[in-house]
């Protein structure tokens, strides 16, 4: 039994810990900022040790304000592969199209148009993949969701 309960014990513990993913500022070889932890469905600056209040939330519909999910504090929403600003309740504004492992502006998904791009767990400026064009970091994890990235470091 305390066999059975410690297997659980460590299972339940790797898999908290694998829902977890941070971003980070740049090449992580060079500096290592951290800007944002993503723990389950709540986006919090820097590091969660130290931060208890999520400054975002989202779910598979929407991008929310502060750690809440209420209609009033949505900034976004999510519907198939684009996300729309929430204005005034509307939200019929596209901001960003995801084509792929890219981010494009508007409902655009022409080369000029693109934002970033991920690829191994570096998000990159524009249509590139060159090292000098690296903006950011994601720590190795699992499925990455562009359209919540996008919401996090989009221009918009």
């Amino acid at each position: 039994m305390l066999r059975v309960y410690l297997l659980l014990s460590i299972s339940f513990f790797f898999i908290t810990f694998t829902s977890a993913q941070k971003l980070y500022k740049g090449e992580t070889a060079f500096e290592k900022i951290l800007v944002y932890s993503i723990e389950e469905n709540e986006v919090f600056k820097g590091d969660t040790k130290w931060n208890y209040r999520a400054i975002y939330t989202f779910d598979d519909r929407s991008f929310y304000t502060g750690s809440s999910s209420f209609k009033g504090q949505r900034l976004y929403t999510f519907e198939n592969n684009k996300v729309f600003l929430v204005s005034e309740g509307f939200s019929r504004t596209i901001a960003y199209t995801i084509e792929g492992n890219k981010i494009y502006s508007g409902d655009s998904s022409y080369s000029g148009d693109c934002l970033f791009t991920y690829s191994e767990g570096k998000i990159y400026r524009g249509d590139s993949t060159f090292i000098s064009d690296i903006l950011f970091t994601l720590e190795e994890n699992e499925q990455v969701q562009l359209n919540v990235i996008a919401c996090l470091i989009g221009p918009y």
